[in-house]
């Protein structure tokens, strides 16, 4: 069975020949036509290919992408360019249904890729950061902002869903044995972290820093002595 793009390669070089032979300007100038179409078909129909290869690469991550039919208009094409040389018609109308069809299959896996990976960074227990030491935060934040950053990704390829796992493997291996602050120790050490005076902090403040082991890591010093 001929492949979409066997065909157009096929239809092309009929074009070619009917242009190089026409009995008529006319002949030549729809030889010419059809031609142009099907070039313009043949490269959307590789990009629509590269976008379903990313389709099954996200079903294989569990995300579920709904493309619709995806050989609108090639199925009557083929009919066409198996007679010999398409009709400017018939090519126009391919080309106008792959358009359509890649468009929508696009739309589809954006939509569905931010979907997931929203999901995913929303998931990740983001207040254990403030208990890591300075270097591995610091690792983890970067991360992060990275996995935002391909969440919100308008052309998803195999690197951009190659990178975003890297990144979330390595985000939940840093976090996986660090133990849930609470959400008193949580408030404390984002404070801390982002700068405070002592007077902001109170005794129960201090308390739960000494109670979890976190005093001996925070340094208080006048701030008028160098």
């Amino acid at each position: 069975m001929s492949t979409p793009a066997s065909i157009f390669d096929r239809a092309q070089l009929l074009c070619a020949e009917a242009r190089r032979l026409g009995d008529s300007e006319i002949d030549r100038e729809n030889a010419a036509r059809v031609e142009n179409e099907i070039t313009n078909a043949h490269t959307l129909l590789d990009g629509l290919e590269e976008l379903l290869q990313v389709v099954e690469l996200l079903r294989e991550q569990g995300i579920d992408v709904d493309t619709g039919p995806v050989d609108t208009g090639l199925d009557r094409f083929a009919r066409h360019a198996g007679n010999g040389v398409p009709s400017p018609k018939a090519a126009t109308a391919a080309r106008k249904a792959l358009e359509e069809v890649k468009a929508r299959v696009s739309e589809r896996v954006i939509a569905a890729w931010f979907e997931w990976a929203n999901g995913v960074v929303s998931a990740i227990p983001t207040d254990r950061v403030f208990l890591l030491d300075q270097a591995r935060a610091k690792q983890v934040q970067a991360d992060l902002t990275q996995l935002r950053a391909l969440r919100g990704q308008k052309a998803i390829d195999p690197d951009v869903i190659a990178r975003f796992d890297t990144l979330r493997n390595r985000v939940a291996r840093a976090l996986e044995n660090v133990e849930d602050p609470g959400p008193h120790l949580r408030t404390v050490l984002q404070e801390v972290q982002h700068g405070t005076t002592l007077d902001q902090l109170s005794d129960d403040d201090i308390a739960v820093l000494r109670q979890r082991g976190w005093a001996k890591h925070i340094i208080v010093k006048r701030e008028d002595f160098d």
